[in-house]
């Protein structure tokens, strides 16, 4: 029996999952280390899959292959990543080996495949999610920061270094808020998370203890009627409007998928307004007939995202049939 790894790494947490041709064995969690030598990430990596292969008492020959999902961009080629969610956030790194570390570690004979989160994400939905059926269709996060993935004409875009489709660092703003990749204005910098937190602060909004709020609290304030609040959800939409149309005008989908924690948990805030937006100020010749949904995958998404490179075409189809990452039965550890 061979054995199959997807990795998973973000800003806030890497995770590793371990698979089957038919279930899911083993899915560890631990925070992203962000301090130390040049090589911390990929060493916290292969260690949390060292970790997993001896709880399952296996050894490294019996890895198939290990497909890894990660904040991006990427340099040298897509072997090498420079992320400002990791990149710079209390350490010196100008770029984190990856791909060479992993390969000497594991050795050269399994399959490996590193790609965007996000480009990795429209993969996953493609196979497992909301995608199915679809070859034209965009993938876009809505979270700690924003990001997207394309498929077109069922071929995965992923550019000369993997780095296509940042939609987050779209420009939609002229000498806008200052972005972590340098530029001003991005939509990343407005209706992230975390932009739209600090965004709140700088509007006078605070807690009851006069504290920051956090992004849930500014939607909660939302529901409130609180009116600065609404002010600043809608304008937020009203930017992600202008960064969907681009995408609709540049990629031509049937399909775009919404993912990520700030989109699921305020779906209903922001999905008929954002869609509305769209319709109506965008190029209709391209833009009519394009379907918005949910992801399907939600929080299994990036579990799945390092999986869906690697996969056989006959262990995708079991998974396709079997849909493991629905059952409840594999341990969860935090590590």
């Amino acid at each position: 029996m061979k054995y199959y790894v997807g990795v998973d790494i973000g800003g806030s947490n890497i995770r590793t999952i371990f698979g089957t041709d038919t279930k899911i064995l083993l899915k560890l969690v631990s925070p992203t280390r962000k301090s130390g030598p040049v090589d911390t990430v990929v060493s916290q990596v292969i260690e949390m899959i060292d970790r997993g292969i001896n709880i399952l008492q296996i050894t490294k020959t019996d890895l198939f292959g290990i497909g890894t999902s990660s904040a991006s961009p990427f340099v040298d080629g897509g072997t090498r990543i420079w992320t400002p969610n990791i990149s710079g956030v209390g350490n010196d790194w100008k770029d984190i080996p990856y791909m060479i570390p992993l390969k000497s570690h594991f050795g050269e004979h399994l399959v490996y495949s590193l790609a965007n989160d996000c480009v990795s994400s429209v993969k996953a939905e493609q196979l497992f999610g909301a995608g199915q059926g679809y070859e034209n269709l965009v993938y876009v996060t809505i979270s700690t920061g924003v990001g997207g993935g394309i498929i077109a004409n069922n071929h995965l875009v992923e550019g000369k270094s993997r780095n296509a489709a940042h939609v987050g660092h779209l420009v939609v703003e002229k000498g806008g808020d200052l972005c972590g990749c340098g530029q001003r204005g991005c939509i990343e910098s407005i209706a992230s998370g975390k932009a739209i937190a600090r965004r709140a602060q700088e509007r006078g909004l605070a807690n009851p203890e006069g504290n920051r709020l956090t992004t849930k609290e500014v939607f909660d304030l939302y529901r409130q009627g609180e009116p600065t609040a609404q002010a600043l959800i809608h304008e937020t939409i009203e930017y992600l409007g202008m960064m969907f149309s681009g995408i609709i005008s540049i990629s031509d989908p049937e399909l775009i998928i919404i993912g990520g924690s700030v989109f699921i948990n305020n779906k209903d805030i922001i999905m008929d307004r954002l869609v509305d937006y769209v319709m109506k100020n965008s190029f209709q010749a391209i833009s009519k007939g394009v379907k918005f949904v949910e992801s399907e995958l939600k929080d299994f998404v990036g579990d799945l995202a390092g999986l869906s490179l690697i996969f056989p075409e006959e262990i995708t189809q079991l998974w396709q049939k079997l849909k493991p990452w629905t059952k409840t039965d594999f341990p969860i550890q935090e590590v």
